[in-house]
């Protein structure tokens, strides 16, 4: 009885997101532009005009339209495909596009401008081209399709696309959204949620001191203590930063004039610890231990200004997503796939490495920068 109630609210709850799908298509058509492919995050939609929509769930809040043009859709002609992204179910402050809309309008713009010059030729932001209320709310955008090579998925990047001027282009982009003044963006978006990391770092801490314990010791499972000590210290006396919570390979796109474009900013928050947003990157780096270190040099020499920055730098990647990547593929090494089992192995050696640099502060974490 119970699972027939659930099955009734998710059949419902689906039928309500077809029938956004449906006016998102139309919208499209509406200003000449032509549905050609759509997901939901790496999930592919079958676009038809079956009312199953093969593909479609409930559970994420955005779909994501490449569309082409049927008329003009700028005068110029120059931009002949589209990205229509829009809220099909509301989740709240955690992600949402009206904080993308201004990011794009307002804030990505003043980064370029500020980004040195060898930088600048590397990366690309999508143009904003339309902001679509409804209802006096921002629910959709439509921005410049950019095509090349995803630089990587949910866990990992991808070899042989990225190169080392690649990675210091993202740290530098990276620095620039964090030199943003994060009043700037709350004047327009006033609910911009803040991160406590410390809180974070601590609640996580348990099960990550455990496995490294288990893997590397007494030792080290100490100095994982002593990080998350000094993260108490540390966090509280920072500034304030704007924070982008989602430059990573797989929001990176190696186009086909070797530049960089970066999309998807539905997620900025505010924070004291700068070095987040970069472990989110560095860390998907692991397949590339080469361009990892070449990543980190980068970081601690661009954030030199800071004199803690180097400390919260190894406690976010240890004590935050690193941890959770190093967890969760510690648990694959039983996985009954050959296959997963082999990238798991591979992937615990290069954290295992990592991490007793962290943690012993040594290897590329005292090279000259």
């Amino acid at each position: 009885m119970e699972n027939n109630i659930k099955k009734r609210k998710t059949r419902a709850e689906e039928k309500r997101i077809e029938r956004k799908l449906k006016n998102v298509y139309q919208e499209l058509l509406n200003r000449n532009l032509l549905p050609l492919k759509a997901w939901q995050g790496k999930k592919n939609i079958k676009i038809t005009t079956d009312k199953k929509f093969r593909g479609v769930t409930f559970k994420r809040p955005f779909i994501v339209v490449e569309a082409a043009k049927i008329g003009t859709l700028k005068k110029s002609g120059k931009i002949k495909k589209v990205i229509y992204k829009g809220e099909i179910k509301q989740l709240g402050l955690l992600q949402d596009i009206e904080k993308e809309a201004i990011i794009y309008r307002d804030i990505l713009p003043e980064i370029y401008k500020k980004l040195p010059n060898k930088i600048k030729k590397r990366v690309h932001f999508p143009k904003l081209i339309e902001i679509i209320k409804r209802k006096g709310s921002v629910r959709a955008i439509i921005r410049e399709n950019i095509e090349g090579l995803l630089c990587g998925d949910y866990e990992k990047t991808k070899i042989n696309i990225l190169n080392k001027k690649d990675v210091e282009a993202i740290c530098y982009v990276i620095k620039g959204f964090q030199k943003i003044n994060p009043e700037k963006i709350r004047k327009k978006f006033p609910e911009l949620p803040e991160n406590n990391f410390f809180e974070i770092y601590k609640k996580k801490s348990e099960k990550y001191i455990k496995l490294i314990k288990k893997l590397l010791g007494d030792e080290y499972a100490a100095k994982m203590k002593k990080l998350l000590k000094k993260s108490k210290e540390i966090v509280p006396m920072q500034p304030m930063v704007l924070l982008s919570e989602d430059i990573t390979t797989f929001n990176i796109i190696k186009m086909l004039n070797g530049k960089l474009g970066f999309f998807d900013w539905e997620r900025p928050c505010v924070g004291r610890d700068a070095s987040t947003d970069y472990e989110r990157f560095i860390l998907k780096l692991w397949t590339v231990p080469k361009l990892q270190k070449e990543a980190i040099k980068v970081t601690l020499k661009i954030n030199q200004e800071n004199p803690r920055f180097k400390d919260m730098f190894r406690a976010s990647l240890v004590l935050f997503e690193g941890g959770y990547i190093f967890h969760d593929y510690f648990k694959r090494l039983k996985s009954n796939n050959l296959q997963k089992r082999k990238e798991a192995e591979r992937a615990v050696l290069v954290f295992k490495k990592l991490f007793k640099d962290i943690l012993d502060d040594k290897g590329v974490w005292q090279e000259k920068i």
